[in-house]
């Protein structure tokens, strides 16, 4: 299936933030504030097709927010959302336990030879 690039569409993807660096999980949503359940409280939640607003596009690399929607559109990579889940709670464990893993900065391009043995 081709997309059409000038018409992104909420979805999951992985991409990298340079050639040969770790894949980060990333996302194009839309978050709406519109009411709930008819009454007068407003709550974010995942924009469905019963909401009575539209909000625009929104754009999430590493659990960070970006600008940058045609960047994630444009990924070859789209994923499920256990992959994204998965590549999520990865770069949590490496920021909390391996810090200094080869692949712990997004913007650094992995060297296999500086990885550890895995026997």
């Amino acid at each position: 299936m081709t997309i059409q690039i000038d018409k992104p569409e909420p979805c999951l993807r992985k991409v990298r933030k340079r050639a040969k660096a770790p894949w980060l999980p990333a996302r194009i949503h839309r978050t709406c504030m519109c009411t709930v359940n008819g009454g007068d409280e407003s709550a974010p939640h995942p924009w469905r097709d019963s909401c009575d607003r539209y909000p625009h596009l929104m754009g999430e690399v590493n659990g960070e927010p970006t600008d940058d929607i045609e960047r994630i559109w444009t990924a070859r990579e789209k994923i499920e959302q256990h992959q994204f889940d998965f590549l999520t709670a990865l770069r949590i464990h490496i920021e909390e336990h391996e810090p200094n893993a080869a692949d712990a900065d997004p913007y650094k391009p992995v060297d296999v030879g500086e990885l550890d043995p895995i026997f």
